[in-house]
């Protein structure tokens, strides 16, 4: 099983950033962590998220209109947009 808040730390995110990249409210992700609170689901989707570049680019997509998730878009987007020089 994968700590919630473990994961947090390690990937440097708040409470909503990860509410945001995984598509459940914050509010869901403060209950796991206060009431240790064990989700089959959330375990899955954690570990899935560790493994799987894939499956990370799936998550992005899926929760594009979350706030977190746009700022991540954003910030990549600086970095593969190609610059054309005429």
């Amino acid at each position: 099983m994968i700590a919630i808040y473990e994961f947090r730390k390690k990937y440097n995110l708040t409470q909503r950033e990860l509410a945001d990249l995984i598509g459940v409210s914050d509010r869901s992700i403060q209950r796991y962590e206060i009431e240790n609170i064990s989700s089959k689901h959330l375990n899955v989707t954690l570990e899935r998220f560790e493994k799987s570049a894939e499956f990370r680019r799936a998550l992005m997509i899926v929760n594009q209109d979350r706030p977190f998730v746009k700022k991540l878009l954003n910030q990549f987007k600086l970095f593969t947009d190609k610059k054309t020089d005429d």
